[in-house]
């Protein structure tokens, strides 16, 4: 009966995990495709720019010709020419850096969420995993009677977890990894987890939102909300490999379900 019910959660187990991964690749397609449109749009983006532009200088050039003022502040048509194509150069740079600080946000939430439902996996699979979370907390003398281990240490972890979704990322990241030691996962695709960068990303990230980070945001942008993907598909694997709910094919795993 034991060996039924275990293998009841594990399939339980499966499938919750299946869920969980779905949603979040579903989440970064769109974030994908958002950053498809900021590749592919450019030409596209251009005219209307340039076009907007030289309505502003059309405007500037009549009001100095019907003000009476110095026609020399008329550009030459050279000079509107290279001045037009400065504008639309930098809008396009002020809108793509928006566009990929606007992806690094989102990713990090997606990540965020996703180990946070992860870790709720690991103590639905293996609730004793978390007792050190929760060994400490009290329980009345009327819940000990009225309810048994189980239900008390459920409650207990339910109420554990409703506090740690507000904690950070990286909190959650280190809780999760102290119950799925990384092994086949620790190398996914030439991956390599790296704690370390993970903090650099949420300090940018935390500065873009509530600081004034987003003027010098740039370059490595592309390459955060890379590493940010590859962390969430890095996290599926770790509690697979953990658990191993991909030994069997009765859970409905497979190679091809990861990519």
């Amino acid at each position: 009966m034991k060996q039924e019910q275990n293998l009841d959660r594990r399939r339980e187990g499966a499938r919750r995990l299946r869920t969980i991964h779905i949603r979040a690749t579903d989440l970064q397609s769109a974030i994908e495709s958002l950053q498809e449109i900021r590749r592919t749009e450019r030409p596209a983006l251009e005219p209307g720019i340039a076009s907007r532009y030289g309505k502003e200088l059309d405007h500037l050039e009549k009001t100095v010709r019907e003000g009476g003022f110095d026609e020399r502040l008329i550009d030459s048509p050279e000079v509107r020419e290279r001045r037009t194509a400065w504008f639309v150069e930098k809008t396009l740079s002020e809108a793509n850096t928006l566009i990929d600080a606007a992806c690094l946000v989102f990713a990090h939430s997606v990540l965020d969420a996703h180990v946070f439902e992860l870790c709720k996996l690991t103590a639905f699979l293996e609730p004793e995993s978390w007792l050190s979370q929760i060994e400490k907390k009290q329980v009345t003398l009327l819940e000990a009677k009225a309810a048994t281990y189980e239900s008390n240490r459920d409650r207990l972890l339910e109420k554990f977890f409703e506090d740690l979704d507000g904690r950070s990322l990286l909190w959650k990241i280190d809780l999760l990894h102290a119950r799925c030691k990384p092994q086949n996962a620790s190398t996914l695709r030439g991956f390599k987890f790296d704690r370390q960068k993970l903090d650099e990303i949420d300090r940018r990230r935390h500065e873009i939102v509530h600081g004034d980070a987003l003027r010098t945001a740039g370059s490595t942008l592309l390459d955060d909300v890379r590493f940010l993907n590859e962390t969430t598909d890095y996290c599926t694997i770790m509690v697979l490999d953990c658990y191993g709910l991909r030994a069997s094919d009765e859970l409905g795993f497979s190679e091809e379900f990861l990519w």
